[in-house]
């Protein structure tokens, strides 16, 4: 009985360092989440896992209260100072309330403040909202179908153009297709025209950037030089006219999306959009604590200082999302999608060559069927025209 009873205290103790291993485990891993969201090229925040973890974009945890502590893209460091104000101004009222005693003089029907305030609350900051966000959501687009029409491009290069003399011609092509995506990046950003091209083109690629100093024309010069190296591949013989009209559409493609680039960020919202919802959110929100003076008494500048964020808070949210290509937290990763397209183009032209050497069909292996293999099954009445 003795040795039965030690045999089950072994087991239960076993499965209780069991289940703390495991919750331990569980809590270190969701910790790591939280240190690990955002530790892409574009982020300062260091990890611990620097070299394991590299997503693209800014990825966090969505489920839980985990959310909540994270600090990166809150839009309270933006908007501190207004609501500081607010809870000052509050507090002022307060103040007077308490010690002269002239609350009646100073509130103001708070049915008719919050009538008259959400309405034109949910007019104008829901469609300054609505405006940002539909910009973000077409840049998104945009910048999608440029890393992935990019794709397409160095991969039909790599499968059109042979092997050999011509190798050299398809890196090229590779580094020629990610310097335009870069120099979009560049432009959208208002940065100098040949930040980040100096490692990806040649001396002589770089003469013709350097050249172009108009707004715009850098990504154009890319494409026209792609253009002109796939032409020349045509009249050497060296590709098809189907081929090179494939590669060229791709080009074209990469130069329409670049347009429409330009046309959400030369075209902002309208000054006086911008100008309404910013006016009707200052004034609610100062004006709200004369209406809960009769609510509350010390607890007034709290009340009106989370309100105050929370609207406050909406319009400069609005006002990053309008510009979709910023530095800011809330803007679209471009440097991590370059670096993505980056990185997989050269592994698309690095095992080009191997992938060129494999056969088809593996001679004196009758086990080895060939790679495409098509049987059609004959039906009743109706012959095999296999």
């Amino acid at each position: 009985l003795s040795s039965t009873t030690k045999k089950q205290k072994t087991k239960t103790e076993t499965s209780t360092n069991t289940t703390r291993s495991t919750k331990a485990t569980t809590t270190r891993r969701k910790y790591l989440e939280l240190e690990e969201w955002c530790c892409c090229s574009d982020c300062n925040i260091r990890s611990r896992r620097h070299e394991e973890y590299q997503p693209i974009g800014h990825h966090y945890p969505r489920r839980g209260l985990w959310l909540l502590l994270l600090t990166r893209g809150v839009i309270l460091s933006e908007c501190w100072l207004r609501v500081f104000l607010v809870g000052l101004l509050s507090m002022l009222i307060v103040l007077l309330k308490v010690y002269l005693g002239s609350a009646a003089t100073l509130s103001i029907p708070i049915l008719a403040h919050s009538l008259v305030g959400m309405g034109l609350l949910a007019v104008s900051v829901r469609q300054r909202l609505f405006l940002s966000l539909n910009r973000w959501y077409e840049g998104r687009a945009l910048l999608g179908t440029i890393v992935g029409r990019s794709r397409v491009l160095v991969s039909k290069a790599c499968a059109f153009i042979p092997d050999g003399s011509y190798a050299s011609v398809r890196k090229r092509i590779q580094q020629l297709v990610v310097g335009f995506a870069f120099s979009v990046r560049n432009n959208l950003r208002g940065w100098r025209a040949h930040h980040h091209l100096e490692e990806l083109l040649s001396p002589a690629d770089m003469v013709a950037v350097e050249r172009e100093q108009v707004a715009g024309a850098v990504p154009a010069v890319m494409v026209m030089q792609i253009q002109v190296i796939i032409v020349k591949l045509f009249k050497e013989g060296v590709i098809s006219q189907h081929q090179m009209d494939q590669l060229i559409m791709e080009t074209s493609t990469l130069l329409d999306v670049f347009s429409g680039l330009q046309r959400i960020h030369s075209t902002p919202t309208p000054f006086g959009v911008a100008h309404h919802s910013k006016l009707i959110c200052t004034v609610y929100c100062f004006s709200l604590p004369f209406a809960l003076l009769e609510t509350f008494t010390w607890g007034l500048p709290i009340a009106s200082m989370l309100v105050s964020y929370g609207i406050l808070g909406l319009d400069e949210l609005a006002v990053q999302l309008e510009e979709p290509f910023g530095v800011e937290a809330n803007t679209l990763p471009i440097d991590s999608l370059c670096h993505s397209l980056e990185q997989i183009t050269n592994q698309m032209v690095h095992n080009v060559s191997a992938l060129q050497q494999i056969p088809l069909v593996v001679p004196g292996d009758p086990d080895c069927p060939p790679l495409i293999s098509i049987t059609i099954p004959c039906s009743e009445g109706r012959p095999n025209t296999e």
